[in-house]
């Protein structure tokens, strides 16, 4: 997601992103839309207001976060800009023309979570600076919900014709 708002180190020559987006509640599938309101709506602010922080590793939702990094995360993805509305205060102005040179950014077809529509939007806003946009056929791979499963992040990397680096 930051792209655009580092200087990159010249030894640094790729990037790759997997399942990086500019999401929109509103972007994922039906399906799982309920799930993406509750959390956003629901979920999230509840557990903020009873422990002081997201505690997501109780949740089974990932890292625990702070307080105020998931409200500007939910921020974000409530809202149709995204975080253009933090940018010039909590964020600087991103120069998406100037990042490293070989950018894949990649997405698999049924990823409910951060959906291609987000990716590919993601991938708009990085477009001057020449990035590819790559979207994986998951038949065939393992489909990977979690994130730390290097496996599958190999098997996903090769697809996207890159060697395993990280």
């Amino acid at each position: 997601m930051t792209v655009g708002f580092h200087d990159y180190d010249p030894r640094i020559s790729r990037v790759l992103t997997f399942g990086s987006g500019m999401g929109h509640h509103s972007d994922h599938p039906r399906s799982y839309r309920p799930t993406a309101i509750a959390f956003w709506f629901i979920v999230g602010p509840v557990a903020i207001a009873l422990s002081g922080y997201l505690p997501g590793k109780r949740l089974l939702l990932g890292a625990d976060l702070p307080a105020g990094v998931y409200w500007q995360w939910r921020r974000w993805c409530t809202h149709k800009s995204f975080f253009n509305g933090d940018i010039g205060k909590a964020l600087p102005q991103p120069s998406y023309a100037k990042t490293v040179e070989n950018v894949k950014i990649c997405v698999a077809k049924d990823d409910v979570v951060v959906p291609p529509t987000a990716v590919r939007r993601y991938a708009s806003f990085l477009a001057q600076g020449g990035v590819s946009y790559v979207e994986l056929d998951p038949s065939g791979l393992r489909v990977f919900l979690l994130l730390g499963i290097s496996k599958a992040l190999a098997k996903a990397m090769k697809a996207c014709g890159q060697t395993f680096w990280i």
